[in-house]
């Protein structure tokens, strides 16, 4: 693990041409434009500050990516070719692209692993996931890569349900220590078989994030909805066989599936101080017990996805 710079004190306050928005039950006042989020009303108060910076080194190729996890917060990532990121606590991020790095690349880093761990040193669970309303179940779906997430939560979508998130999820315990999904912003990640396949009347191709990049960002048209929901089904999805099919998980199984698809342990050990460990463990397990988890056995026939949701939209009704 590399070493980041020794952080700033004096921090410049958020240029002019910054912009309010709204994703992860936060308000996010950004230098970087994020065309994907919600925007937040003027004079809201920013819970996060994304700032551009001129201080920070920039890595070169060879060195790779860099993390520099601190215990007082200060993190330092930085992707060659793409941007540096420092941390102050939670709350202010820096970052500094590398020269020629066009502006719409940035999305890409901040709304993912950068905004995964300003989320998880604010205390919520994040997860590798997709997710989407349900008439009301907070309904997630998790796996490994290529096992169909965004492409299963866009059946739900075609069907009329409502996304919550795609790759990136937020759960937080609201006062009254009940968990809730945090929604994130309208917009999917598909591979162009699968975007052929759901034909989705309300969702805009957008370019590749670069050439030769394997999904196409599909933003949603209209306004996202940001209402909380409690979480009520996992489901780990396998593509195997073609009969869509359901098999229970509980226990020590339950919470093996959700630690392994938490977004935080991407970053690998050096990531969790032992009390952020224990945070993250004792709340993976609070997600554990209040919900119903199961592996959803997906058929490979993209045409066959109607019966995948049908037979979600069973499970949910059996166990209302």
């Amino acid at each position: 693990m590399k070493m980041g710079p020794t952080p700033q004190p004096a921090i410049a306050p958020a240029s002019k041409a910054s912009s309010l928005y709204r994703a992860f039950g936060l308000t996010i006042e950004s230098d970087v434009p994020l065309p994907e989020l919600t925007t937040a009303p003027a004079g809201s108060v920013p819970d996060i500050r994304i700032i551009y910076s001129r201080d920070l080194p920039l890595p070169s190729r060879e060195e790779g990516v860099i993390t520099q996890f601190r215990t007082d917060g200060t993190h330092f990532l930085a992707w060659p070719d793409v941007a540096a990121f420092q941390f102050h606590g939670p709350d202010l991020i820096e970052i500094q692209p590398y020269p020629d790095t066009p502006v719409t690349y940035l999305p890409f880093p901040l709304l993912g692993p950068i905004m995964a761990l300003a989320l998880h040193m604010r205390g919520y669970i994040t997860l590798h996931a997709s997710a989407i309303d349900l008439d009301g179940h907070g309904v997630i779906f998790v796996g490994d890569k290529l096992a169909g997430k965004s492409t299963t939560a866009a059946a739900f979508l075609r069907a009329g349900h409502r996304l919550l998130t795609d790759d990136l999820l937020a759960i937080r315990a609201n006062p009254d220590g009940a968990l809730e999904i945090l929604p994130a912003y309208g917009q999917l990640k598909l591979a162009e078989e699968a975007a052929d396949a759901m034909q989705l009347a309300e969702a805009q191709p957008l370019p590749l994030v670069y050439p030769g990049f394997s999904k196409r960002q599909h933003r949603l048209m209209g306004d996202f909805r940001h209402d909380l929901l409690q979480p009520e089904r996992l489901y780990v999805l396998d593509r195997v066989g073609d009969q869509p099919g359901l098999t229970r998980l509980a226990g020590t199984q339950a919470l093996s599936a959700i630690l392994r698809y938490s977004y935080i342990t991407r970053f690998g050990k050096a990531a969790l101080s032992p009390a952020d460990e224990a945070r993250h463990m004792q709340g993976c397990a609070a997600l554990a017990r209040c919900i119903q988890v199961a592996t959803l056995h997906v058929p490979h026939a993209l045409n066959r996805l109607e019966e995948t949701v049908e037979l979600v939209r069973s499970d949910c009704e059996d166990h209302r």
